[in-house]
C-alpha cells in the first residue's frame, strides 16, 4: 500500500533541476515544483491506480507535482463538491487547474453544476476551472452532455469574456473552439457567437473572437 510519504520520496528521487527551470517558460510557477514531466507522473499514477485517500493527502502537500498526481489518482465517485471547491480555491497554476479538470473533475457527478457555479467567481483559477470543464467535457463526456447544455455553458462563459486575465481569455477561446470542433453541427453557431463578441468594444472579447474565428473558419 502506497503512503503519501513513500510517494513523495519517489517524486523527490525523480526531481530534475533543468525541468524545474523549464516550466517557467510555460507560465508555471517553479518555486513549488520538483521538475518532473507529466508522462512520468502518469506512469506513477498507473502503478498506484485510484486511491482517493492518497489523493487528498497528496493535495495537502506543498509540492506542485504531488497536486497534479492527486488529480490522476483521485476517484471521481468519491470526490465531493466540498473537496472540489477546496481544491479550486487552492489553485495557483493553469496546469494544475487543467489537470484536475481533465483527469478528475469532469468525471464527477457534479461537474455540470460547477460550470455555472465557478465561472462567476472572481478567483482566477476557480473561474478558469469552470470554463475548462466545458472544453474537457467535449472530449470526455461527449455522450453525457447535450448540445443545449453546451450552448448554455458557452453563454455563461462569454459573460466573463471581458476578463483580461490571460488564463481566462485563453480558456474561453479553448472552450469555444473545442465545442466548434468536436460538434461540427455547432460550428456555425459558435462562429456566430464569436462574431457577437467581435462586434463589442471590449479588447479582450475581440481577441477571443479572432482566435475562435481564425481556427473554426478553416474547418
Amino acid at each position: 500500500m502506497e503512503t503519501v510519504e513513500s510517494v513523495i520520496s519517489g517524486l523527490k528521487h525523480l526531481a530534475d533541476e533543468g525541468t524545474k527551470k523549464g516550466v517557467e517558460r510555460f507560465g508555471i510557477p517553479s518555486e513549488k515544483a520538483l521538475g518532473i514531466k507529466t508522462p512520468e507522473l502518469r506512469k506513477i499514477a498507473k502503478s498506484i491506480k485510484k486511491n482517493h485517500t492518497l489523493a487528498l493527502q497528496l493535495w495537502q502537500t506543498d509540492i506542485h507535482e504531488a497536486k497534479v498526481l492527486a488529480s490522476m489518482v483521485g476517484d471521481p465517485i468519491q470526490m465531493t463538491t466540498e473537496q472540489m471547491d477546496a481544491w479550486v480555491a487552492d489553485m495557483y497554476s493553469w496546469d494544475v487547474c487543467d489537470q484536475c479538470c481533465g483527469n478528475l473533475f469532469v468525471y464527477t457527478p457534479f461537474w455540470k453544476s460547477k460550470v455555472a457555479e465557478w465561472i462567476p467567481s472572481e478567483h482566477e483559477f476557480t473561474r478558469r476551472a469552470g470554463i475548462v470543464l466545458i472544453a474537457e467535457a467535449t472530449m470526455h463526456q461527449k455522450n453525457n452532455v447535450s448540445d443545449d447544455e453546451l450552448r448554455s455553458m458557452l453563454r455563461t462563459a462569454i459573460e466573463v469574456a471581458n476578463d483580461p486575465r490571460n488564463f481566462i481569455k485563453k480558456a474561453i477561446s479553448w472552450a469555444m473552439r473545442q465545442v466548434g470542433k468536436k460538434r461540427p453541427h455547432l460550428t456555425a453557431e459558435v462562429i456566430e457567437l464569436a462574431r457577437k463578441l467581435q462586434a463589442t468594444d471590449d479588447k479582450t472579447s475581440k481577441w477571443i473572437a479572432s482566435d475562435v474565428i481564425r481556427e473554426l473558419e478553416k474547418r
